[in-house]
């Protein structure tokens, strides 16, 4: 179990390094789409939304799906986009006004522990924040709570490692070149992109925050693009930290190591890099009050 100390640093981390990469995720907002676009239709159905509802979403980032999301709740409806990475909030709000989007508020604001005056809202949504969480059940709580009877989360997040190759075989390469002696230990149950992949950990999750009718998909997304060089401008993007730090040199290896592995992932006539989402879907069930409880407490 990771201490809150080291949680709490290792959160820092992660925020930071999206803050840096908040414009170049923005500019790849079509891309990021596409790829999530089989999840994201298997989460809105999940919502189930409504003109008029209002919803939470958290991990917005920079609102690659916050304008879908304002759509299904009509001028009526109120969609909260939240992150907690304050560059994606900026490009967020940016981009709620350059499309008209009345109806979205940004706020910055920690997923794990949002604030108790959103409450009522008629549904919660989040794609692929979730298992970067280091408690996710004490945040499911906290979202349940400020969830109407009956309202609805939605979640999505990366399936288990050897269903995503498109992540784990550049990652094994590149961390190789940065720690040939090996890399440190990660600590048991700790968060990550497969840290809710095992079978039974997402429904397990969902069903201990206190939610009902869960239910778990297998959604198949595989990541394409027709050009080889334009998938390793994305991964250099993506996962560029994990060797920023050694020499120039060294680094253009690990990249055209890379580069060799991923060629087949690329072109117009490959099925593409493999992924795969699950998608957890739950509701609050009917009998259970609204939390008006301060930020940061648990619901029970």
């Amino acid at each position: 179990m990771v201490g809150p100390d080291r949680a709490e640093a290792e959160k820092r981390a992660i925020l930071e390094s999206w803050d840096r990469l908040a414009e170049q995720w923005d500019e790849r907002t079509r891309i990021i789409n596409a790829w999530f676009e089989p999840a994201t239709r298997r989460l809105m159905a999940q919502l189930a939304l409504r003109s008029g509802n209002r919803v939470l979403e958290v991990a917005a980032g920079a609102g690659a799906w916050t304008s879908a999301l304002s759509r299904e709740v009509g001028p009526t409806g109120r969609v909260i986009a939240t992150d907690g990475a304050p560059g994606m909030v900026r490009l967020a709000r940016r981009n709620a006004d350059r499309l008209g989007l009345r109806n979205v508020d940004t706020e910055v604001m920690d997923g794990e522990q949002p604030d108790p005056a959103l409450a009522p809202l008629d549904a919660i949504a989040c794609r692929q924040a979730l298992m970067f969480f280091h408690r996710p059940v004490e945040a499911l709580r906290s979202w349940r709570g400020l969830l109407r009877p009956g309202g609805r989360v939605a979640v999505s997040v990366f399936g288990p490692p050897e269903r995503n190759g498109f992540l784990v075989r550049p990652s094994e390469i590149l961390t190789r070149w940065a720690h040939p002696e090996g890399p440190e230990r990660e600590a048991p149950g700790g968060p990550g992109p497969f840290s809710l992949s095992r079978p039974g950990r997402l429904e397990g999750v969902i069903a201990e925050a206190g939610l009902a009718q869960v239910r778990v998909e297998r959604i198949p997304c595989p990541l394409r693009f027709e050009d080889p060089t334009d998938l390793l401008r994305f991964y250099r993007m993506l996962l560029g930290g994990i060797v920023d730090e050694l020499p120039e040199d060294r680094q253009a290896l690990a990249w055209s190591e890379v580069a060799a592995a991923i060629s087949g992932f690329a072109g117009p006539s490959t099925p593409g890099a493999p992924c795969e989402l699950l998608v957890g879907a739950a509701c609050r069930p009917e009998d259970s009050p609204v939390s008006n409880r301060p930020r940061g407490a648990s619901s029970p």
